[in-house]
């Protein structure tokens, strides 16, 4: 059963990453259908990506105490009510309630996905298994709307939830019935509350680790912003259709992969902080393009 933790890991994160935005090419669509504003829309990304990153504060601490299949198992358990949730909504703050639960329940994988691999593996091993589950991260999101753009014209909205839930609840039967205990010696007798705030404390009392914190948060939330208008702009302003809108967005995955090969290569000649600066760079190139192609209403596809 050990040489299947790392398929385990890749399938429990990739869940997880394609909900964020398989729905996306239907949030015009939606807007629409109930009348509401494309604001309204926007904030069941918001709620999810809210409960997605509060949540694994939560799961890493308990999954030490607790041991990893249990909470990973509750977690897959209170994702699926949450895609029930949104598969059978009526109302965008259904939807909206949905995808918080949602969230809240999938944060178990990204945590519990990654300890299951350094419970097992560690060295030169551990870095190829997660050289995987790096790559499985990277391509699931940009994969996802292209795969959501024809879910939805093909089933409607709502067939992009039912796949999750249908693909979330064979997961989790593999997970019951396969998936072993990894945790060798949970942490029950130190007190929880107060040995979670102290390893906390320690964090982020690191210089080192509040700036380039920052610099992902401040990444994820510039990719998350595009994300939310992207769908609207494409279909909306462009007239593009939903399996249209998905198809241009592997564009961004192309860059997307194209630069973790990139860096891949160039970090070992120039070193981590040469190559974080350059990718600042770019950030503030292509962000800096966008705005003053917009700006000067050339709202055109190849300038996105």
């Amino acid at each position: 059963m050990h040489r299947f933790i790392p398929l385990f890991a890749v399938l429990i994160i990739t869940v997880g990453q394609m909900s964020i935005d398989i729905y996306l090419p239907s949030l015009p669509s939606l807007s629409d259908q109930w009348q509401t504003s494309s604001f309204i829309m926007q904030l069941t990304l918001t709620v999810f990506a809210l409960g997605y990153g509060v949540s694994q504060l939560f799961y890493g601490p308990l999954s030490d105490r607790l041991g990893r299949r249990k909470i990973l198992l509750s977690g897959f358990g209170v994702y699926l009510v949450g895609t029930f949730i949104c598969m059978t909504a009526f109302h965008p703050y259904m939807l909206i309630f949905g995808r918080l639960i949602q969230g809240i329940g999938i944060g178990s994988s990204q945590v519990v996905g990654r300890a299951i691999t350094r419970d097992q593996y560690s060295g030169t091993q551990l870095i190829k298994v997660m050289a995987y589950v790096s790559m499985a991260i990277a391509l699931s999101p940009a994969i996802a709307p292209t795969l959501g753009g024809y879910i939805h014209d093909t089933l409607g909205w709502r067939g992009s939830f039912a796949i999750l839930f249908i693909w979330g609840s064979t997961l989790w039967f593999i997970l019951l019935k396969f998936l072993p205990e990894t945790l060798k010696q949970p942490l029950k007798k130190e007190p929880f509350i107060k040995r979670t705030l102290q390893n906390y404390k320690y964090i982020f009392s690191f210089p080192v680790f509040i700036t380039n914190g920052m610099l992902v948060i401040l990444t994820f939330t510039g990719f998350m912003a595009f994300q939310m208008i992207a769908p609207f702009i494409f279909q909306h302003s462009l007239h593009y259709s939903a399996t249209g809108y998905g198809s241009l967005i592997m564009f961004v995955a192309a860059g997307y992969m194209l630069g973790t090969f990139t860096n891949n290569r160039i970090i070992e000649y120039i070193g981590l902080d040469k190559t974080m600066w350059f990718g600042a760079l770019f950030l503030l190139l292509g962000g800096a393009t966008m705005l003053t192609f917009g700006m000067l209403v050339m709202l055109k596809v190849y300038v996105i």
